[in-house]
């Protein structure tokens, strides 16, 4: 097998660094540093063994992913050297996948130089939401008109593709489902013994991803796991509230005029805490602003009003305004007057409201 055919060892074996059957020696791989995703994520390959994180149907230990994919659907491998979502059919196994958890690329057939084998590695990057599942069966597997999911991945191509044979040729994967069961549908697991036989027995090194593809991913999976949990419009600011799942901390943040983030206010581990944050940057600037001219419509277009803190979760778009020199109101869809509280500050009327809806949805949570 010449060089150009893609397989691991091949490479290698020409420059006397790896026995004539391809596996690299032992020791590990020699991983390059810029595979690091977002926050603390782990690297595609972990200091730490590999330990399971959960269980097949059938008892088999999950210890890391194994996607399979067809020549046509490289695009983004092969231009920006990184892999950030990935389709997939809804199935219990979907449900297992979290951030931090190893992933494999592996190309199903032959496509051109490159034959099939291990192609990428890296990490699962965001969760699936729960939303887009849809109730399976018994056997676990969705109907055929069921949507696709995608999961956030952050998966960089192989410098050097590990070639099928080689992969194969492991005693420790001889048993990976993607040999056993190639018919399997993605995700495919490996067991923990084997997401450690591919760290120490193969070259993980990977190919600098592009300035883009670096962008694109970023912009994807902080799409996916960061939520705007307060908005504040004041005359000459916007500020938000942010959560982000991968980190498990909300930020107070600046935003510019296109809504991007520009400045940063702090990091909290409580919700409410973040929100008195939040009014305290606001405070003097509601308090300074103007007060509307007041007419019927007025509660129903922001656009009306210097002041105004917006809940986009909120089931009832509800919002805090300031009608008066010190009135803050605070109501949602319809404007019920019977349902709007006043408050002498903006900061009670927001934190009136974040402490009973932050409150609530841990209850909820707590009961489920």
């Amino acid at each position: 097998m010449s060089d150009d055919t893609g397989g691991q060892g091949d490479t290698a074996a020409s420059n006397g660094s790896e026995s004539a059957n391809g596996r690299a020696p032992s020791g590990g791989s020699d991983h390059t540093d810029h595979m690091e995703p977002l926050g603390d994520m782990e690297t595609a390959e972990a200091a730490e063994p590999a330990v399971a994180f959960g269980e097949t149907r059938g008892g088999v230990p999950i210890g890391g992913w194994l996607l399979k994919a067809d020549p046509g659907e490289l695009g983004d491998l092969d231009e920006a050297g990184l892999v950030w979502a990935w389709p997939l059919n809804p199935t219990y196994r979907v449900e297992l996948m979290e951030p931090g958890q190893p992933v494999f690329l592996w190309l199903n057939e032959v496509d051109g130089d490159r034959t099939p084998g291990l192609i990428g590695a890296g990490v699962v990057a965001t969760w699936t939401a729960e939303d887009d599942l849809i109730a399976l069966g018994a056997d676990g597997l969705a109907s055929d008109e069921a949507p696709q999911v995608a999961c956030g991945l952050w998966v960089e191509r192989l410098s050097v593709p590990i070639a099928a044979e080689y992969f194969a040729a492991e005693e420790a994967l001889a048993g990976a489902e993607i040999l056993a069961s190639p018919q399997m549908g993605n995700p495919l697991v490996l067991t923990p013994d084997e997401v450690n036989a591919i760290w120490d027995r193969f070259d993980l090194a990977t190919d600098a991803p592009t300035e883009q593809g670096v962008q694109a991913a970023e912009l994807y999976i902080n799409e996916q796991t960061q939520e705007i949990l307060v908005a504040v419009l004041l005359p000459d600011r916007q500020l938000a509230m942010k959560y982000d799942q991968l980190d498990d901390l909300y930020y107070v943040i600046s935003l510019g005029e296109g809504h991007e983030e520009v400045a940063g206010h702090g990091e909290f581990d409580d919700p409410i805490a973040a929100v008195a944050a939040l009014v305290a940057e606001c405070e003097p600037g509601a308090r300074e602003a103007a007060v509307p001219e007041r007419r019927p419509d007025l509660r129903l277009n922001i656009d009306d009003h210097e002041v105004v803190a917006l809940f986009p979760w909120s089931e009832d778009g509800v919002r805090v305004i300031k009608v008066g020199d010190e009135a803050f109101e605070v109501g949602g869809e319809g404007w019920d007057d019977e349902a709007v509280t006043t408050f002498p500050t903006f900061g009670e009327a927001v934190l009136a409201f974040a402490e009973a809806a932050f409150v609530e949805t841990d209850d909820d949570l707590e009961q489920e």
